[in-house]
């Protein structure tokens, strides 16, 4: 009993899954039928090359009076519960073709090569056993493995493959050809290994066609470069002539400005030469010492005969200028003046005699920067060579240490020049 219920669970499990292959096979078979119409019926073929297609073959009248007996006897409870239970059509796999459109040769050749390892890939190796079980018997039975239904799809398929085998495959696969029981290729395949040679030099013309076009392109973007290159260049070479031609200009108004300025400082050192030798014409051209200071004591008293307080306020400045020098000989503030100051201007500047005494006294104009001129006005020089200078008198006093002689006589003509101021005043009072 435990035997005889594994080999009927065995012997059904084998049924189903031939019966499932099967399908699965009339699928496929259905599916590379339907690329083969879709080929026929292209518009990238001639009507001279569709004519060398035929049309699928028929399919056979079924018998259908045949009860299908397959490998096990269908009257036993398992194969009727089998067969009540499958959802397959025993109606031999009648096609229901969906046409997939083929647009141009590159979807044709597509296609092409799709049906062809479809058929010898896929469909190969089970055609084998399918032809193989139609020649056998059942061991137990001693009937064919197949029964009527079954065969005829079984028949049906291998119909159809070695249809598509004799149209696709012959002129380049012999085992095919072997198979489908010629060994001349068929027109339609030659008129493939054609198309399919057409298409391979149409892809080779595509890429000659591309290369060169790259190539153009390459050397259009190398031309476009080196255009930009040179105009770069031009624009460069311009930029330099710019910037030489604005550096030359730059440097001939420089030269220019330099020539003005010398021009200038030319005209400024005459200018302060003709001022320094007419001041040296000038001071050579007043008496020195205590007859000069008398002289020009009289010349001071002759410019002011008209507003005698003016003559006194004279007077007792000059006085009180040497009282400070003889008080103070080693001050050097005291032996300083500046022409511009107001009230020496006042007092003593501006009338006739005045600075010629103080000259013949022993002072000498010099220029002096406003720091030196004026220590307590907070100007600071800077060393700056065109600092404003101001006009000022100074008693210049000799180096005790180094010239005795000159410094005592310094000393004694300021020291007389007092005295003489001295005596003037004195006669004012009286």
């Amino acid at each position: 009993g435990a035997w005889l219920q594994g080999f009927v669970v065995s012997t059904l499990n084998n049924y189903c899954t031939n019966r499932m292959e099967l399908r699965k096979t009339e699928e496929t078979i259905d599916e590379l039928s339907a690329l083969y119409e879709s080929i026929r019926q292209s518009n990238v073929l001639t009507a001279d090359q569709a004519s060398l297609l035929p049309p699928l073959p028929p399919k056979p009248s079924p018998n259908a009076s045949a009860k299908e007996t397959g490998e096990l006897n269908s009257d036993t409870p398992a194969m009727k519960d089998a067969a009540s239970t499958s959802t397959a059509t025993e109606n031999g796999g009648a096609l229901n073709i969906q046409l997939t459109p083929i647009a141009d040769l590159e979807c044709l050749v597509q296609t092409l090569a799709r049906i062809e390892n479809s058929l010898v890939n896929d469909l190969q190796p089970g055609m084998v056993k399918f032809r193989k079980r139609l020649t056998e018997l059942d061991p137990v039975t001693e009937k064919p493995r197949y029964g009527p239904k079954s065969q005829a799809r079984v028949e049906r398929v291998l119909q159809l493959y070695d249809f598509l085998c004799w149209q696709h495959l012959t002129a380049n696969n012999k085992q095919t050809s072997k198979e489908s029981g010629t060994d001349e290729p068929s027109p339609s395949s030659l008129m493939f290994r054609e198309l399919h040679q057409r298409y391979q030099e149409q892809l080779q013309e595509t890429k000659r066609e591309q290369a060169l076009e790259e190539q153009a392109e390459r050397l259009r973007r190398q031309k476009l470069q080196r255009q930009q290159q040179e105009q770069e260049a031009r624009h460069q070479a311009l930029k330099e002539q710019q910037a030489a031609k604005r550096a030359a200009e730059e440097e001939a108004a420089a030269e220019r400005l330099a020539q003005q300025a010398e021009a200038a400082r030319q005209m400024r050192r005459a200018q302060e030469e003709a001022r320094r030798q007419a001041e040296r014409d000038w001071l050579d051209a007043i008496p020195k010492g205590p007859d000069g200071v008398r002289h020009y004591l009289e010349v001071l008293k002759e410019a002011t005969a008209t507003d005698p307080a003016a003559h006194t306020k004279a007077v007792q400045s000059l006085c009180t200028i040497f009282e400070q020098i003889h008080r103070h000989p080693e001050e050097v503030n005291f032996r300083k003046i500046r022409k511009n100051h107001p009230r020496f201007h006042q007092d003593i500047g501006r009338h006739n005699g005045g600075i010629e005494l103080l000259v013949a006294a022993g002072f000498r104009p010099t220029m002096l920067s406003a720091a030196a001129a004026d220590p307590t006005s907070g100007n600071s020089s800077d060393g700056n060579d065109e600092s404003p200078t101001i006009a000022c008198l100074i008693s210049k006093e000799p180096n005790l240490e180094q010239d005795m002689d000159g410094w005592t006589a310094w000393y004694d003509l300021n020291k007389a020049t007092l005295e003489i101021l001295q005596k003037e005043i004195q006669k004012i009072k009286r």
